[in-house]
């Protein structure tokens, strides 16, 4: 990844970090918005010509147990 590709995700964390998130379950049922409006198939149907990179984190057990790490300061 170059330095320019890398500039967008860091302005967006310095958003992400200075702003109030609040997530609310089940808030599209109750305000009756299309939840399947906003989903990656759509996007790219709406937006052809745009480069969409999709990524997944998948949960793993962390290598290490971070207690035992900061505890033996």
């Amino acid at each position: 990844m170059t330095e320019q590709e890398n500039e967008p995700f860091q302005e967006l964390q310095a958003v992400v970090e200075m702003s109030v998130i609040c997530l609310i379950e089940g808030i599209a049922d109750v305000l009756g918005i299309d939840k399947d409006a906003f989903t990656v198939k759509k996007l790219c149907s709406l937006m052809r010509d745009y480069q969409i990179s999709v990524t997944r984190q998948i949960p793993e057990a962390p290598d290490i147990n971070k207690l035992n790490v900061y505890d033996n300061t």
